[in-house]
């Protein structure tokens, strides 16, 4: 019974002396709280400034250089051409990335049917990244019966066959955000020297594009013709956080080492340098938030530890005198553990 009082008295003690010293001990509460909140904001608000300047530099980064791509060079019949087998190795592995499916697109450059060169392409979802200039969009290509293209570049007549029956029903442009313009343009397209050069090359082939890869891919007539495949995942602004671009990168190279394993004629690209270099931009003016913020905290900081001094000097002066009284020292440091544990819970 001894005990328990003795070890009972340091606690009342501490009751007693904070009920009658409220004020003070809210002063250092207040001083604490208002110290972390300004610091939980200065970071809070240095997060979002980077985010959305990030954000605001991914936006301005062209959609053809912000694009996850998966290519595939190559010919049925050599190696591993065909479309669906190729298809269900990269889809699974890009939808790994942020549950966004791919836009999937295929080429023939400059195939030659009936003696009459032609640019085909083809795209899953094509109405959604072409405007109409005449005409309707295609349905679904199904070369042996009847395969309809759009006309986007080029002159020319549009050639078939019995193995190929394309058939224009529409001329059309491809929209600013089609995240595949990059991969079916012409090499010379867009050249400082294409005027000049214009006068002496012949008329380009017409370029025709078809809705559906996989029916284009199965054409008869261009079975052994080299053809390019895309699967492409175009990162939009906001898609990818500054804390988060070391993750992205991370899971780029677990996609590719996934599909490489597959096969080695896949080549995969991803904006991560870009997407590092855009973050930057936003590292400047956060620290200049945190270096505001951190003045801020700095001087709570600076007014608790002086309301923390005046009650250090209380708890030293309750130490002399209950040593006076014959207090041991275990009672002394349960009775400053207790009270340090009551402020810092507050």
């Amino acid at each position: 019974m001894n005990l328990v009082r003795r070890l009972a008295y340091p606690l009342w003690l501490v009751g007693t002396r904070l009920s009658h010293r409220k004020e003070r001990l809210a002063l250092v509460a207040i001083g604490v709280l208002a110290g972390s909140a300004v610091l939980a904001a200065v970071l809070a608000g240095s997060l979002v400034m980077r985010d959305r300047a990030l954000a605001r530099a991914t936006e301005r980064i062209p959609v053809g250089d912000r694009t996850v791509q998966v290519a595939w060079f190559g010919a049925s019949g050599i190696g591993e051409g065909d479309w669906r087998s190729l298809d269900r190795v990269v889809r699974p592995a890009l939808l790994q990335l942020g549950g966004r499916e791919a836009v999937s697109v295929m080429l023939y450059r400059e195939a030659q049917i009936r003696g009459h060169l032609v640019d085909l392409r083809a795209v899953d979802g094509l109405g959604r990244w072409v405007r109409l200039r005449s005409g309707h969009l295609p349905r679904p290509c199904r070369p042996t019966r009847r395969c309809e293209v759009l006309r986007i570049l080029g002159t020319g007549p549009v050639p078939s066959t019995p193995g190929i029956r394309l058939v224009q029903v529409g001329t059309a442009t491809l929209r600013g955000d089609a995240p595949f313009a990059g991969f079916i343009k012409r090499a010379d397209e867009g050249a400082n020297t294409k005027f000049a050069v214009a006068y002496h090359a012949p008329p380009q082939p017409p370029m025709l594009m078809a809705e559906g890869v996989r029916g284009l891919s199965r054409t008869p007539e261009l079975a052994t013709f080299f053809r390019s495949y895309a699967w492409l995942v175009p990162i939009g602004p906001g898609d990818v956080h500054p804390w988060a671009i070391d993750r992205f990168a991370t899971r780029i190279d677990r996609v590719s080492s996934e599909i490489s394993a597959r096969s080695d004629v896949f080549q995969v690209t991803a904006p991560t340098d870009e997407l590092r270099a855009a973050a930057a931009t936003g590292t400047a003016s956060a620290r200049r938030l945190l270096l505001l913020g951190g003045e801020a905290a700095t001087l709570l900081l600076a007014f608790t530890i002086l309301a923390a001094a005046s009650l250090r000097r209380d708890v030293e002066a309750a130490w002399r005198r209950l040593s006076w009284f014959g207090a041991s020292r275990w009672q002394l440091v349960l009775f400053s553990a207790a009270e340090s544990a009551v402020v810092a819970a507050l």
